[in-house]
């Protein structure tokens, strides 16, 4: 996305007072909403640690007396989660805290915790997977009084819970999905939409699922070649009602916008039709999927920011990430976009089966098209192949940062940070590439406007 639309995502921490009864209520986890039956006046707060602390968030919340205590946590505050969790249980230990979102996934949570803060409450558990799948019966299990979390372990598989005492996870914690996204409550055409964010951006889900299953990917634990698509006209009344509320740049969710032509089609309908000069949409698509119509749908729209994933042209890196990707094809499609658009196009430093000359060899091919090039590390992100398959591997991995990669066979630390460096020198010496951007770790540096 550009900067400065969308802010940082923040940690949500929702409290639920007594009691859980009868009534039917909405509440929000980032641009989930999930209908649960719970008792009128639960309180849902959005809240960044990075403002106040802790210490603070923890007194915040225990002065509303929850029964439980459920937090949507994305990557960017993995660590501060941990502290609230530190905070909670030297405060209030009894209370059940319930983490869920991404980063609800006991393998990476005790890589981050023993690299970080190590987890000391008793009484936390794990919702894995989509949100609204899995803490709507996790919730309603705690409301019969499901305190023998040992046991609600054993009858929910999609939870897991942090023994404290034996210093383990428990339970299986295997990832769920919604079984129809059909079911879903929308999140900006209702009667409590969601607002534009400062400056007027707004984020629309419009599938989720991936055609591939990239090994560094998350998506890939939300069914290895399956999209689901929402239905044109949900998509339509979002857009419309997104629009009520003075959004003007549409971040568009998917892990590519142009995998299904009905949602591509409803959305450049929707936005198109709203003749507004300063409409714009941000998304991700896919190069092999840039032609015929979905071309000339993504060509109605106006862009922002489009990204088109490449991450490597190593034969062997695209073998174990699992996608490979024709440079000629590729190139061919770039040419496409760049009709209507400059498009982003991502690398990543630090795959396996990557070395220095591969990795080099890929910046100059990127470098060679009319486009912005954005260069990333390798981070060992949540449910992903790479993590599971990291000691196989032999991936080593800082957990304190995000799970950033710092060295692998092929490519050790050393040889690591020179691409980096020499990354930053090729952006310093003369320019004599196509590319009209290069950005490394999400900071420019490189411009053709400097």
């Amino acid at each position: 996305m550009a900067e400065n639309n969308f802010p940082a995502k923040h940690l949500t921490v929702c409290n639920f007072p007594t009691p859980f009864d009868g009534e039917v209520a909405y509440f929000e986890l980032g641009l989930h909403r999930i209908a649960h039956p719970c008792a009128p006046g639960w309180q849902v707060a959005e809240v960044s640690l990075a403002q106040h602390g802790a210490e603070k968030q923890a007194q915040a919340v225990l002065e509303t007396r929850p029964d439980a205590i459920l937090i949507h946590v994305y990557r960017d505050r993995v660590r501060d989660a941990l502290a609230l969790a530190d905070a909670l249980a030297a405060n209030h230990p009894e209370t059940p805290l319930i983490w869920c979102g991404w980063t609800a996934h006991a393998p990476y949570l005790q890589a981050v915790s023993q690299a970080t803060l190590p987890i000391r409450h008793p009484r936390l558990l794990l919702a894995c997977g989509e949100v609204e799948a899995v803490v709507p019966p996790l919730l309603a299990r705690i409301a019969e009084g499901g305190a023998d979390f040992e046991a609600l372990t054993e009858t929910l598989s999609t939870v897991a819970w942090f023994d404290s005492h034996a210093g383990q996870w428990k339970g299986q914690g295997l990832f769920a999905q919604v079984p129809d996204v059909a079911g879903l409550a929308p999140v900006w055409d209702s009667p409590t939409p969601l607002r534009a964010h400062p400056g007027g951006a707004g984020w629309i889900e419009v599938s989720r699922g991936c055609k591939y299953a990239c090994s560094f990917c998350v998506a890939c634990s939300m069914g290895e070649g399956s999209v689901r698509p929402h239905h044109p006209e949900r998509i339509r009344a979002e857009v419309a009602a997104a629009a009520s509320q003075g959004v003007k740049l549409f971040g568009l969710l998917a892990a590519a916008i142009n995998y299904d032509e009905q949602s591509l089609r409803a959305l450049s309908e929707s936005i198109v039709s709203r003749g507004a000069p300063d409409c714009r949409v941000a998304g991700t698509v896919h190069a092999k999927f840039a032609q015929g119509d979905r071309l000339a749908l993504m060509a109605s729209m106006k862009w922002e920011t489009m990204i088109v994933g490449l991450q490597t042209t190593t034969a062997e890196a695209q073998r174990l990430m699992r996608r490979r990707e024709e440079r000629d094809v590729f190139a061919a499609a770039v040419e496409r976009l760049r009709a209507f658009c400059v498009p982003e196009v991502e690398l990543i430093l630090g795959l396996p089966g990557d070395t220095a000359k591969g990795f080099e060899a890929s910046v100059r091919f990127a470098l060679s098209l009319p486009v912005s090039v954005s260069v990333y590390c390798l981070r060992l992100d949540p449910w992903s192949k790479f993590l599971e398959q990291r000691v196989a591997l032999g991936l080593q991995a800082d957990f304190a940062n995000a799970g950033r990669v710092s060295a692998l066979p092929g490519f050790p630390a050393d040889e690591l940070k020179a691409a980096g460096e020499w990354l930053r020198a090729l952006a310093r010496g003369p320019w004599r590439h196509r590319a009209s951007r290069l950005m490394f770790d999400g900071t420019p540096i490189y411009s053709s406007r400097r």
